[in-house]
This record gives structure tokens, C-alpha cells and sequence, in this order.
């Protein structure tokens, strides 16, 4: 018996395979904090600093949980640039001390990645103070957390968090593999280090699957720290997500990808209605946050 295969259906297929082999190349230094299904959805949010030394704090603003929601997982993020003084570093968070963490993860031992659970102490939207100690070249705290409720639609999200440092020389790298349902959906990067001096640090691009998705990375987050959220296509299965940088070297700690649904065959009307979903959860973001 002959299987018939659409040209169609075979790039998509001949994409799949390629990114997979890319992805087996390239996630060594990321690590998979969640993944789950349901009617899910994150949010990852922070603050700046420029270079801490020792202690550094802030107040960290979620506004997208509905009320009620159950929190999945939420982590807690720090990174630090230091040659000789890996070591542990401590932290707390809503009044909680969270003890010492060893790095979770290391580039070129110079980029040092930590993390905290603090899964229990997420009560929904408001603003939540958060310090780090033992800091040799810090730039902030970011926090992901990973939320469900059933006013949500069915999706998947899928968070990565790593220490890689985007170099000047290599045009930005490494890629990081995050799965899909294969609807649209929204990306999540959150980088340390990253700056824009008089135009000179600028240019930054975002990509999913080969295709620029947004940027530049211009510490929109305060200076030195940037968190973007950006409306996306998405594969089914595995989508590899990287930063090209022209001009700046920074740190990349954090990728998140929520995604809806593929619709079925033909229904049109399903597509829309899932890309009117993200948009209209998009712009209500955007005017709380006005």
C-alpha cells in the first residue's frame, strides 16, 4: 500500500525533525522547570539591579491570576556573574526564608543560574518583596509561576531556566527546546545583564523556530534586566526558541512557552477564535497595566 504525503505535511514533518536534531545539539546548559496541560497559563515577572554586590532586593507584581486560581509551580530566579565564588546563595521571599541554594545550573564557569521554590507562598495577584544575599554581580530576581483555573482554555506550558551567557562572538546562543499543543500562544524571556548605552547595545532579536518574533532586549524590566512576552506560532511537539545579539552579551535565565490547542482540520473558525483568546488576554493585560 502507497501513503500519499502532502507537500505540505512533509516540510512541517522535515521542520519537526530538524529542530528536534538542533535541540539534541544544543539544551545542555537548560533545564526543564514545568510542564503540564489543562486550562494553564504563566506569568513571569521581576525587577532590576545593576550589578549587586551582596544583598539585593525588590518587589516583585503579578496581575494575570484569576481569582481562585491553583498555583502549579512557582520559582523563584537569580542570577550571578562571578569567577571563583560559585558557592550558595540565600534568599527571601514574602517574608519566608528560603535557606542556601547551590547553582542549578553554570555557564563557562562565569554565569551562575539559582533557583528557590516558593510554590506555597503565591496567594494570587499583589506585590511580593523579594531579597537575594551572597550576590557578587547581580542583576535582579525574576519570578515564574505557573497557575491553572477553569475559566482558562486548554493549553500547555512549558518553562525552561538555565545560565547561558549570549555571546558577542557567537551571535547569540544557546537554543532552548520548549513543547507545544501547536496553537498560538505566547513566549516568555527573562535576561540579566542586558543593556542599550546611547544605541550601542541594541538590535537584540528573539526567535521561535528560525523566524524573529521580537525584540530588541533594551532593559525594559529597569537597567540591566529585561522580560518580554510576545505572541507567537507554535509547532506541535518541540519549538526551539533563541536570542541573537549583535552587539551586547548577556544572561538568558528564563524561557516559557504557553500554548493553546492546534485546531482541528479545517475549522477555520476554531483558529480565529483561539488567536481572539490570546489577543483580547493580551490587551487586557496591557490596560491593567496602564
Amino acid at each position: 500500500m502507497m501513503i500519499k504525503v502532502s507537500s505540505r505535511l512533509a516540510v512541517i514533518i522535515l521542520a519537526c525533525l530538524e529542530l528536534q536534531l538542533t535541540a539534541d545539539l544544543a539544551d545542555a546548559s537548560w533545564n526543564q522547570l514545568y510542564q503540564a496541560d489543562g486550562p494553564i497559563d504563566l506569568e513571569i515577572s521581576g525587577f532590576a539591579a545593576a550589578g549587586a554586590f551582596g544583598g539585593v532586593s525588590g518587589n516583585i507584581t503579578l496581575s494575570n491570576i484569576p481569582s481562585g486560581a491553583t498555583i502549579d509551580r512557582a520559582v523563584l530566579i537569580a542570577g550571578d556573574w562571578t569567577t571563583g565564588f560559585a558557592g550558595t546563595r540565600g534568599a527571601v521571599f514574602a517574608g519566608n526564608n528560603l535557606g542556601n541554594a547551590n547553582p542549578s545550573d553554570v555557564d563557562n564557569s562565569y554565569l551562575y543560574s539559582y533557583q528557590w521554590d516558593v510554590t506555597p507562598y503565591i496567594t494570587g495577584n499583589g506585590t511580593y518583596a523579594a531579597s537575594a544575599s551572597g550576590m557578587q554581580n547581580n542583576y535582579g530576581l525574576a519570578l515564574a509561576v505557573v497557575y491553572r483555573h477553569a475559566s482558562l482554555p486548554a493549553g500547555r506550558v512549558s518553562l525552561n531556566n538555565g545560565a547561558n551567557i549570549q555571546p558577542l562572538q557567537f551571535g547569540g546562543a544557546p537554543n532552548t527546546t520548549l513543547s507545544s499543543l501547536g496553537g498560538p500562544g505566547e513566549l516568555w524571556v527573562y535576561t540579566g545583564a542586558d543593556d542599550n548605552f546611547n544605541g550601542f547595545s541594541s538590535g537584540e532579536q528573539v526567535r521561535l523556530n528560525g523566524g524573529n518574533v521580537g525584540g530588541p532586549l533594551d532593559g525594559n524590566l529597569g537597567d540591566y534586566a529585561s522580560i518580554l512576552e510576545l505572541s507567537v506560532n507554535t509547532l506541535p511537539g518541540n519549538n526551539v526558541a533563541n536570542i541573537v545579539t549583535p552587539s551586547d552579551t548577556f544572561g538568558w535565565h528564563l524561557a516559557g512557552l504557553h500554548s493553546l490547542a492546534i485546531p482541528e482540520p479545517g475549522s477555520a473558525l476554531l483558529a480565529v477564535l483561539a488567536a481572539g483568546v490570546i489577543y483580547c488576554r493580551r490587551t487586557a493585560r496591557r490596560s491593567a497595566g496602564a
